[in-house]
């Protein structure tokens, strides 16, 4: 276990009249409000247990997580190269989650990101158009859809087949891992989907040039429980549920954010990661 800061959005009462937002675009020059976002943030000290030492492992059902071991064969070096994540990567993935749920009928990749604590990584200006490029770990404690945002990407991505596709259990799923190494610095806290109160979640329009969708962004709760892997390896792919149609799971989703380990040297090396987003169904 270690104690360590989560960046949390701060329980404001602007957002009890105002909705969460952030603007990931330029703003004309005559705008009238010019805020690119009205997200205000905490840091807050938090114990994180360490998944090794549970007694049992979690589940993506009951906890909104799983760790799974896989090794790939796709080269770090050809992470960049276009068109090899979306074609040789994500069929690996596929593959992984068919082992997990053999119910699953269809899976579809609609993002993948590449991210490194490296400072050129941290300090370029974002550009979310560009897959291809690392990116800054995510620190701000997030998920990735919020149920309306899940079924506006669905009639997105998949509009011919989305009256069909919707009769059925629809889930998406991150599958996260590290490149290269184990994780030293800026492991991912995730946190149990089951210790979440509904008012710990906050609904937030994510604008960009061509897309506007909607995530979640997370207060603070202290009966929130939270988990890191440790020394996280290559092989180990982290499963991270970020919707669930089913009624009957006990975790609809699970919060995650990256944080800062405490007490560590200078030279540890950089966090290098990936991963893909995918839309998963099945039947009830």
């Amino acid at each position: 276990m270690v104690q360590a800061n989560l960046r949390f959005l701060k329980r404001l009462d602007l957002y009890k009249w105002e909705k969460p937002f952030q603007l990931f675009l330029n703003l004309p020059a005559d705008a009238e409000d010019k805020r690119q976002t009205n997200l205000t943030f905490e840091d807050l000290p938090v114990q994180i247990r360490d998944i090794r030492e549970r007694d049992s492992p979690p589940s993506l059902d009951d906890h909104g997580f799983a760790v799974r071991t896989f090794q790939s064969s796709v080269a770090y070096e050809d992470m960049t190269r276009p068109g090899v994540v979306e074609s040789a990567y994500s069929a690996e993935m596929e593959t992984l989650l068919r082992i997990e749920d053999e119910s699953i009928t269809r899976v579809f990749f609609f993002d993948w990101r590449l991210r490194s604590t490296d400072s050129d990584a941290n300090h370029e200006r974002l550009n979310l158009n560009d897959v291809t490029k690392f990116i800054g770990p995510a620190i701000a404690v997030h998920v990735d859809q919020s149920p309306a945002g899940a079924l506006h990407r669905i009639l997105l991505q998949l509009p011919d087949d989305a009256t069909e596709l919707l009769q059925g259990r629809v889930r998406i799923i991150n599958l996260w891992k590290p490149l290269l190494y184990p994780v030293e610095d800026y492991p991912l806290a995730v946190c149990d989907g089951s210790t979440i109160a509904e008012d710990d979640l906050a609904a937030t329009d994510n604008v960009r040039q061509n897309y506007q969708g909607e995530s979640l962004q997370v207060h603070f709760n202290e009966g929130q429980n939270w988990y890191y892997l440790s020394e996280h390896r290559p092989d180990e792919v982290l499963l991270l549920k970020m919707f669930d149609s089913s009624p009957t799971v006990r975790s609809k989703c699970c919060p995650h954010g990256a944080f800062k380990m405490p007490d560590l040297a200078d030279t540890v090396r950089p966090r290098r990661s990936v991963e893909v987003r995918a839309l998963v169904f099945s039947p009830y």
